[in-house]
């Protein structure tokens, strides 16, 4: 897949941007708050129909103005394609090639890709919601069923939910056959992708460290498949709490280096290491599992790594294809002559 040509109209601070792509690797460089996160926010945004730094839609749209309009032309399955998004806070117009879409969840895995920003130091020290919300958003882009059942089980829980808080114990019985075989399935997948991510990411990791920290992942599930009435078993519980206390919702990830969690007993530099062998172990899964390369986004670079593991990094890229790579600063002499740069000011390209 190859991501050639994106338009930007009223979104962040662009007023209009056309960029043209390189096959290979994109540097998107300038100073501080320039717009150079808001081409990285975009391209995400058209891989799964959020932005990673905002909840608010409104957000998005550019000062002053009423709308933002969003364009992708790409090449998938030796195909070309485009990709429309535009949004002015009641409406939402979505059209991949000819067809039109009513919801924003219908665009993920028609543009895959993964990302890598500073905020995903969450992912090591941050809330078990940051963790399950990696695996999510993976697994959505691979597997539509998976995106199917994680909205079947969230409405349902839901629901589960306000019976609680009502005391109508009469309707938990038929809620519960809904969320299980729903919470079964989002399980075994993110039990399967965290297991695949175990051996690409220790290799990731040495290669990076220069040194071999001993990695082990664990997905911590509540529920298993003998445990059909646990629901039904921790129903006093539930009704005191208001609230489903058992599931995929409550579950975790855990990062083990020599034996203790990288969370409490790791370095900066380990946890960095760590966030981007897991990253590059999801495009790994990723690849494999839709048969093409998904893109690659690395939002503010130079900031991350110390020197020698952005030298190490930068080694690794050529196996990546597509890659997106935002810096503030003067990086292009690190790159080979083959890179296609972008210097950003004031929502703008200035040169490249």
């Amino acid at each position: 897949m190859y991501l050639k040509h994106l338009i930007l109209r009223n979104f962040r601070n662009y007023k209009e941007a056309d960029f043209h792509f390189s096959a290979l690797i994109n540097l998107i460089y300038g100073n501080n708050s320039q717009g150079k996160t808001s081409i990285l926010e975009a391209i995400y945004f058209l891989s799964t129909g959020r932005s990673f730094r905002t909840h608010n839609l409104r957000d998005l749209i550019r000062e002053g103005q009423q709308y933002f309009y969003l364009e992708a032309h790409f090449i998938k399955d030796e195909l070309p394609q485009k990709l429309q998004v535009y949004y002015d806070e009641t409406t939402k117009r979505i059209q991949y090639n000819h067809t039109n879409y009513p919801k924003l969840t219908n665009i993920i895995g028609i543009l895959p890709s993964v990302l890598s920003y500073p905020n995903d130091l969450a992912l090591i020290i941050g809330t078990p919601h940051e963790r399950r919300r990696f695996l999510d958003i993976y697994l959505s882009q691979a597997d539509p069923l998976y995106l199917y059942h994680l909205s079947r089980y969230y409405k349902a829980m839901k629901q589960r939910n306000h019976a609680l808080r009502m005391q109508e114990i009469q309707t938990l019985s038929a809620w519960e056959q809904i969320m299980f075989p729903s919470a079964l399935y989002l399980i075994d997948k993110r039990t399967e992708l965290s297991s695949y991510l175990l051996e690409p990411a220790a290799e990731w990791l040495s290669l990076l460290s220069n040194k071999k920290d001993l990695l082990d992942i664990y997905y911590q599930s509540s529920l298993t498949k003998k445990d059909p009435l646990k629901w039904e078993k921790n129903r006093r519980k539930d009704m005191l709490l208001k609230a489903t206390s058992l599931g995929p919702h409550r579950d975790d990830l855990l990062f083990l280096l020599s034996g203790r969690q990288a969370k409490n007993f790791s370095s900066e530099g380990q946890k960095r290491s760590l966030i981007y062998a897991l990253k590059l172990a999801q495009w790994n899964w990723l690849q494999q599992k839709i048969g093409y390369s998904p893109l690659f986004c690395i939002d503010d670079f130079g900031m991350q790594l110390d020197p020698e593991r952005q030298e190490n990094l930068i080694t690794c890229f050529s196996r990546f294809k597509q890659v997106f790579i935002c810096s503030a600063n003067v990086i292009k002499d690190k790159f080979p002559d083959t890179i296609c740069s972008f210097w950003i000011e004031k929502g703008a390209i200035l040169f490249q």
